[in-house]
């Protein structure tokens, strides 16, 4: 299968395969923007700028607006990596930062010729000297002695809070819309990993599975992430070396007859917490992490199907498959997630023994 989506490495050092045999999708997942049809002159244009040197600017400057999760920063990030990989100096700049005394401070210390980027333009602070800054930065980019790179949520017309003179040379340069992954780029990019899994992915559960990511809003990285979690059955990781790194019980074997009551209840009383901090809505840190241990517990290691784990938390079945994920990847890097998950492993078998 060729595929129509272009994969923008974000580091000169990233050099993908293009052979069937040797191209593995997900080892390049976190280090590439995907850019589809819906994208096509975002690969074009990134490359013009990562090129060091010339006389030539297309973009003067570059103007990219996209809605909230299209990308923006990730790509922008991306360019600034790019750009000193090659050699030229970059002044990245985030939009919600900016003051005259920061970009008065920048724009005397950059060198002739450097990169700009200022990522959200539009959180930058209203004021004049702020304006008449940036202002004199879209017209060096103009003249051609910078390159310069804004990006916004919105496009410049509708950036009425600044001024008609800023607004005004913005448009003179090139403006770009990055639009996020239609639906036919997310099926072709799963697609590869599938292919590249040579999995049989035809039964209708695993269809449903499948379209059900691609209609999600989740970056690749994370679709791919929900896709690997599906794929591993509860079966396939007990056997694995996920439960090898977690399972201290002396069998190797952790017990089967937990409920998801018993579970719930170790965990809670390892953290400190009450049985509701699990199932409301709650984004602090460490309610997050008891709740990501809990699905993670109960889906992989005790064999719970992530449809029951939602229920019982009441939340999607694609939030139990990322919250393993995340745990997993933790559980790799992070010897204090071991020590929790181990701890609480100990505790249920310590309850169990007393109960019998």
């Amino acid at each position: 299968m060729v595929s129509p989506v272009y994969r923008i490495p974000l580091s000169s050092q990233v050099n993908f395969s293009v052979e069937a045999e040797s191209f593995d999708p997900m080892a390049t997942v976190c280090k590439c923007f995907f850019a589809g049809p819906e994208n096509n002159l975002i690969p074009f244009v990134f490359n013009h700028l990562c090129q060091g040197g010339g006389e030539t600017h297309l973009a003067a400057p570059l103007f990219v607006w996209g809605v909230t999760g299209s990308g923006k920063t990730y790509l922008s990030q991306g360019l600034a990596q790019r750009c000193q990989d090659n050699g030229q100096q970059v002044v990245f700049l985030q939009g919600k930062e900016l003051n005259h005394r920061r970009m008065t401070a920048a724009l005397k210390g950059a060198a002739d010729g450097a990169m700009w980027i200022i990522d959200d333009m539009d959180r930058a602070r209203k004021s004049t000297a702020v304006l008449e800054n940036l202002c004199q930065l879209a017209e060096r980019a103009m003249h051609g002695e910078n390159k310069v790179v804004l990006t916004s949520s919105c496009p410049p017309a509708e950036l009425i809070s600044f001024s008609p003179r800023l607004r005004s040379r913005i448009s003179a340069g090139l403006v770009v819309q990055l639009n996020p992954l239609s639906t036919i780029s997310k099926q072709y990019i799963l697609q590869q990993v599938v292919d590249h899994l040579k999995v049989d992915w035809n039964t209708s559960e695993r269809k449903e599975i499948f379209h059900r990511l691609i209609s999600t809003n989740n970056p690749p990285r994370e679709m791919i992430d929900c896709l690997l979690s599906e794929y591993a059955t509860p079966n396939m990781v007990s056997g694995g070396e996920v439960l090898d790194r977690v399972c201290n019980s002396a069998s190797g074997t952790p017990a089967q007859n937990f409920t998801l009551d018993d579970i719930a209840s170790a965990v809670t009383r390892y953290f400190g917490l009450e049985l509701s901090d699990l199932t409301d809505r709650s984004r602090r840190c460490g309610i997050v992490l008891a709740r990501q241990v809990f699905m993670f517990l109960s889906h992989r290691l005790y064999g719970y199907t992530k449809h029951r784990v939602a229920d019982y938390l009441r939340r999607d079945p694609s939030t139990v498959s990322y919250g393993c994920v995340v745990i997993e990847k933790k559980n790799k890097f992070d010897s204090e997630i071991e020590r929790h998950l181990s701890a609480i492993q100990r505790g249920l078998q310590k309850e169990i023994i007393r109960l019998v």
